[in-house]
């Protein structure tokens, strides 16, 4: 019977007399939906043309719904009730989802600023879940699937986002209880990496007096040496303000001001969950700095 040559009806002119039919008023109506009276029943007109039926008796003390009116009134509460059944499923499927944000992280700067705020970002984002790598390995992020990463060197290319988190300086350090006399040949803690471009090495050369006591893969064990006084390593400082008993070993020039650089893929920034994990590492990097 709502049909007029089995032509649908429009969902606009629909939305309209579904928010008349509730309020019940014209002027009232109008002003819910941002429009003026005039163009309101304009458009009941239409929706009436459009129908094929009269939905109103007009007369000189106001408008009054028809047998069909009040029929089409009954089927917009019900239609009503629907969309905010599917709004809210919607918004319940939306709060459910779990979003993951992956992300390749330099290993130190994920287990000493990043991890240990992680559980204030979870309470407050409970339905996004990280996924990090941590591997010395260089992720392209142009050509893989990760959203975003840290790193201590600048990319040149690539459809990629740029933003400076902060600044960290590296230097050499001693466990307080290890001694260091002047002219003693410092023992130091290398790296099986032995890149020219490797800072550690690049830092190691410029010592003049210095003697390799042990050669390990991972900075977890240039602290559990140094925590042992077996010699001297290389750390940003943050790291070792983790450590008061870790002391900054003042040699000119053996050090290097290092900038910690987000890069994320052009085609995950504007992601919501994106954009509050690049907010959670800008209020951390503003403390730390």
């Amino acid at each position: 019977m709502f049909e007029k040559d089995n032509k649908s009806i429009n969902w606009d002119l629909l939305h309209n007399y579904m928010v008349f039919s509730k309020y019940g008023k014209m002027r009232k109506s109008a002003n819910i939906l941002n429009i003026s009276v005039s163009t309101l029943s304009r458009r009941m007109e239409k929706l009436e043309s459009d129908l094929n039926m009269t939905l109103f008796r007009r007369h000189t003390n106001g408008i009054a719904f028809t047998e069909e009116g009040y029929r089409l009134a009954e089927y917009c509460k019900i239609l009503d009730g629907s969309i905010a059944e599917i709004s809210q499923a919607m918004r319940l499927t939306e709060h459910n989802i779990r979003k993951v944000v992956r992300c390749s992280i330099v290993a130190d700067i994920a287990r000493y600023l990043i991890i240990p705020h992680l559980n204030n970002f979870y309470k407050d984002n409970p339905n996004i879940l990280m996924e990090m790598d941590t591997s010395m390995a260089l992720v392209d992020l142009a050509n893989e699937d990760w959203d975003l990463a840290i790193r201590f060197s600048r990319p040149e290319k690539g459809a990629l986002i740029v933003k400076r988190l902060g600044s960290t300086r590296i230097g050499l350090y001693r466990h307080q209880d290890m001694p260091l006399n002047s002219g003693d040949s410092i023992p130091y803690i290398g790296w099986h990496n032995k890149e020219s471009t490797f800072l550690p090495n690049q830092l190691t050369q410029k010592i003049e007096n210095c003697t390799e006591v042990l050669r390990v893969s991972d900075f977890a064990e240039v602290i559990l040496a140094m925590e042992d006084k077996v010699g001297m390593g290389f750390m940003p400082d943050y790291v070792a303000k983790q450590f008061s008993h870790f002391i900054y070993v003042d040699l000119p020039g053996i050090y290097r001001d290092v900038d910690i650089w987000l890069v994320v893929r052009e085609a995950s920034a504007k992601a919501p969950h994106i954009k509050r994990f690049i907010s959670f590492l800008s209020d951390i990097f503003s403390e730390f700095e």
